[in-house]
């Protein structure tokens, strides 16, 4: 519905995203099949992770957002600091 309204087409939506749901083996696929389904642009989605979700599955992680990023959804980090805190850590 979202992206489908005039109203608000052209908002953008951060969504945040739990450890558990990224984790899945289908979590591209379901973000991918939802834009489909409401009629979002990619561009006008933001995934919200947080920094211990990048800790825990680096890699799969990595894989995940460039796959989504290859669609045009976009990422950032939320509750940085509060964790592991070091941003040379993490990159």
């Amino acid at each position: 519905m979202w992206g489908r309204q005039e109203e608000t087409a052209h908002l953008t939506l951060a969504v945040n995203v739990s450890a558990s749901q990224v984790h899945c083996s289908d979590f591209v696929e379901d973000v991918l099949r939802t834009l489909e389904d409401t009629g979002a642009d990619p561009r006008r989605l933001k995934i919200e992770l947080t920094e211990t979700l990048l800790v825990d599955d680096v890699e799969g992680t990595i894989q995940k957002m460039a796959a989504l990023k290859a669609k045009g959804v976009g990422f950032s980090l939320d509750d940085f600091e509060t964790g592991y805190s070091s941003l040379a850590y993490l990159s």
